[in-house]
């Protein structure tokens, strides 16, 4: 019986080392404040569905500490609400924001009164979810370190954001009688490395020649963090497995933990149990 148990918990342990089990990022609470530093963002003329806007893209950067320390990169997935910081947040993976279906969901997200807008959609609006998880992975995977590399190209990169989540294949910055995101000014840099990763996702091909060659791809990890009164913003940190075990995971290596628990107090006791033998 002992051995069965010592096997089982192994058994379970062993299946979270090898990933057989996965372990993705689960809700938590956080409060979010201004990071240290100068954001990477700059402001274009965009056109959301028939409605022109003045937005801010780029990177920001923001702190879990009110002092700003241990600032972190985020980008916006949420272009038509206002970031309100400081502010209470939840954490969740990209995974589960994308697919999920509750209040605060990407599909939830988008049938907020601010994109049902008539000026806004039928043209600018959510898409299936499976494709824009995949082309947020894409993107980020071959091109987000590339974006921080100039605040012109962090601003193209946030647009291939919301481009993502909006729009359909193939991207563009250029309007279309159908298209639901465009670019409402003439070229410049930012419109440039827009394009440029836009190409990319539209064919697959991250050679982008002259602007760098982005072939190679790093595996992150994504936390959303999203609020009832500030935009959903998204962070990445290196390294493609999950952040924290849900808590049906943590209910497993729990009994694990328990069961090898139990082995060795079964295992101490006979050890014991044969030294009292041998010296009696």
């Amino acid at each position: 019986m002992m051995m069965k148990t010592i096997h089982l918990a192994k058994l379970v342990l062993g299946c979270f080392a090898a990933g057989a089990i996965s372990l993705s990022a689960y809700a938590q609470s956080t409060t979010l404040y201004v990071g240290s530093g100068s954001s990477m963002t700059e402001s274009h003329n965009l056109t959301f569905g028939s409605t022109n806007k003045t937005s801010s893209a780029g990177a920001q950067t923001v702190s879990e500490s009110s002092g700003g320390a241990n600032s972190f990169w985020v980008y916006c997935l949420d272009p038509l609400t206002s970031r309100n910081l400081p502010g209470a947040y939840t954490t969740e993976s990209l995974a589960s924001w994308v697919t999920g279906a509750d209040s605060t969901s990407y599909t939830s997200t988008f049938n907020k009164a601010a994109y049902t807008d008539p000026g806004i959609s039928p043209l600018y609006n959510n898409r299936p979810t499976a494709t824009v998880l995949a082309k947020l992975t894409e993107l980020y995977s071959h091109a987000y370190a590339d974006s921080l590399l100039s605040i012109a190209k962090s601003a193209a990169f946030q647009y291939a954001i919301w481009e993502i989540e909006g729009e359909g294949d193939p991207y563009s910055t250029t309007a279309t009688a159908s298209s639901g995101l465009d670019v409402n000014e003439g070229g410049s840099t930012f419109r440039t490395h827009a394009d440029a990763y836009l190409a990319a996702l539209t064919s697959g091909n991250w050679n982008l020649g002259g602007l760098g060659n982005l072939t190679a791809s790093t595996a992150y990890t994504f936390t959303v963090f999203h609020s009832p009164t500030s935009q959903v913003l998204l962070r990445v940190t290196p390294g493609g497995g999950g952040q924290v075990p849900e808590p049906s995971s943590l209910l497993l290596i729990g009994m694990a933990m328990v069961a090898l628990g139990a082995a060795r107090r079964v295992a101490i006791k006979k050890t014991a149990t044969r030294h009292v033998f041998q010296t009696a």
